[in-house]
């Protein structure tokens, strides 16, 4: 099987989910996924949403209460007490948005004829004016994306980027990421090493994973 069915499907490209700090925006949902569009189009759609005023605002507000846990100091909640320092952030997006995949239950459950990832979000850096570095999450709402959240560093974009335009994914049970290249699921970290050594092939990574989480997904407590 190619890489190409593997995980694409879901939209645009590649892997994983935030680890460190994060923070979830309230408001707005996930709506049922509209007919497909061209990725060019799906990709202008998020980028809009990245670049929105709503975007500058929740990673703003992040970057200060990253300081303010980095000081010791209480979290400060209302926009109204933190507004000059926000500003002063002054974020920048930094490349564009790209798909991060997690391991798909059903590729646990039904084996390699379905796809190994499947879409979370959409993510993007953004950085402040003192270089702290950020991932804003996007999520589909009917034919735009919405920010859902704010997670602490780049980790997961700097995977996609290791992948080297393969195929990425995360299995979040064990804070692993690998990608897909020529039918075999290769280590990206140390977590992945210790899963699949040098790597598996798609089929002896599905056995693997069915082991250990089968019964899980079906007592639906996989994460």
């Amino acid at each position: 099987m190619g890489t190409r069915k593997l995980l694409i499907g879901a939209g645009l490209l590649a892997a994983g989910t935030a680890a460190g700090v994060f923070m979830v925006v309230t408001g707005g949902h996930e709506s049922p996924a509209p007919a497909p569009r061209s990725a060019s189009v799906e990709l202008a759609a998020a980028e809009q949403a990245a670049a929105s005023d709503k975007a500058a605002e929740v990673a703003s507000r992040f970057f200060v209460h990253v300081d303010q846990r980095a000081d010791g100091k209480p979290v400060t909640a209302a926009q109204d007490d933190i507004t000059a320092e926000a500003a002063a952030k002054a974020p920048k997006i930094v490349g564009q948005p790209v798909p991060v995949y997690s391991l798909n239950p059903d590729f646990v459950t039904q084996g390699v004829g379905a796809p190994v990832g499947k879409l979370v979000y959409l993510a993007v850096e953004t950085r402040s004016a003192t270089g702290q570095q950020a991932t804003l999450q996007l999520v589909k709402n009917g034919d735009t994306y919405d920010v859902r959240g704010v997670g602490d560093g780049i980790e997961e974009l700097t995977y996609i980027r290791a992948g080297a335009g393969s195929p990425v994914f995360l299995e979040p049970q064990r804070h692993a990421y690998y990608k897909v290249t020529d039918g075999r699921v290769l280590p990206l970290n140390d977590s992945a090493r210790e899963a699949v050594g040098e790597g598996l092939s798609l089929a002896e990574y599905q056995k693997m994973v069915h082991d250990r989480y089968a019964s899980r997904i079906d007592d639906k407590r996989l994460g």
